[in-house]
């Protein structure tokens, strides 16, 4: 993937929108590539992300969602609490 992101500059000059649509690009081919050879592609395409993709447990999930939300003109989400438990600090 690094060889890839690396066009006319430092990979760290890529934007976070151009390395998510390459990697989506990446993926989506390996699996469609897989569908048509033995192996089915989606275990293809669940090895590449296992071997090569990095998960963080520090997501920031709601700010993620109203990104995705912005960017197609549509509403913020409303966040509500279901439910609470613990003790009050």
């Amino acid at each position: 993937m690094k060889y890839l992101l690396y066009y006319g500059g430092a990979a760290d000059n890529v934007g976070k929108k151009a390395k998510s649509s390459l990697t989506e690009s990446v993926i989506a081919a390996i699996y469609l590539d897989g569908n048509c050879t033995k192996g089915g592609g989606y275990e293809n395409a669940k090895s590449f992300i296992n071997a090569n993709v990095e998960f963080s447990a520090e997501e920031n999930y709601k700010g993620d969602l109203q990104e995705f939300a912005q960017g197609r003109g549509q509403a913020l989400p409303v966040y509500r609490e279901e439910k609470k438990s613990g003790v009050n600090n």
